[in-house]
């Protein structure tokens, strides 16, 4: 159910202006209103008008008021919401991702907020914790098998990823500090120094419906190659 469009009564006081409808309205009304284009983008949108829409023309709204609430209560609802979108997301990101492993034949082992991992070189150092500087050699993929950033120079160059602005070199971050997103900070925890490991990082725990950089679309499951090289202080 959407949550709908919030707005402060106390904030909109311009004649004319949609707001100056809805107020009139109680919990649980419905109105028709209509509104000339030029006030509605002037007083609502605070936008120029398009220049194909004729200033005089009117809009018609037809609202309904279902509940009032405070702004404490409509960032609740909106919390609540987003909760549940989140527990949807990682149920068809894990499905995703079983596949993918099935399709190819993969064991992988998954945590309980969904990541799954392979580590195909167990590290004999020390283990990786929150807090510690860690150093990784990383390549990211997409599920397709299109590689959209490595620290690598070789698989950048190979890629077509490759930058000649940017330093190739292992990367380095405290853990646990959510200075990256959390499926590294999770993967990389679960590893100590030399270990070699795939984690498969479902969107919930990447960049989620924001997609990144060009590169990642929304709401795209992740496959990260990584080395932990040096666990710090």
């Amino acid at each position: 159910m959407p949550i709908g469009q919030l707005f402060y009564d106390s904030l909109y006081e311009a004649n004319g202006s949609l707001e100056e409808g809805l107020a009139l309205l109680a919990e649980g009304d419905s109105i028709e209103l209509q509104i000339k284009a030029s006030i509605l983008f002037e007083k609502t949108f605070m936008a120029p008008l398009p220049e194909e829409i004729d200033p005089e023309s009117l809009l018609t709204f037809f609202v309904g008021l279902p509940k009032i609430t405070t702004r404490e209560g409509f960032q609740e609802m909106q919390m609540a919401a987003y909760e549940t979108h989140q527990k949807k997301q990682l149920e068809t990101d894990k499905e995703i991702i079983q596949k993918y492993l099935n399709d190819n034949q993969l064991q992988a082992e998954q945590t309980e907020s969904g990541l799954s991992y392979t580590i195909s070189q167990t590290g004999t150092g020390k283990q990786a914790e929150a807090g510690k500087l860690v150093k990784v050699n990383y390549t990211g993929k997409l599920l397709t098998g299109e590689v959209f950033d490595s620290s690598l120079e070789d698989v950048a160059k190979e890629s077509g990823n490759y930058n000649p602005q940017r330093p190739y070199e292992p990367f380095s971050f405290p853990l646990g500090q959510g200075r990256v997103i959390p499926g590294w900070d999770e993967g990389i925890s679960l590893l100590s120094e030399g270990a070699k490991a795939t984690l498969y990082i479902p969107s919930t725990l990447a960049y989620g419906s924001r997609g990144a950089g060009g590169k990642i679309p929304a709401n795209a499951v992740l496959v990260f190659d990584v080395e932990l090289l040096e666990v710090g202080e």
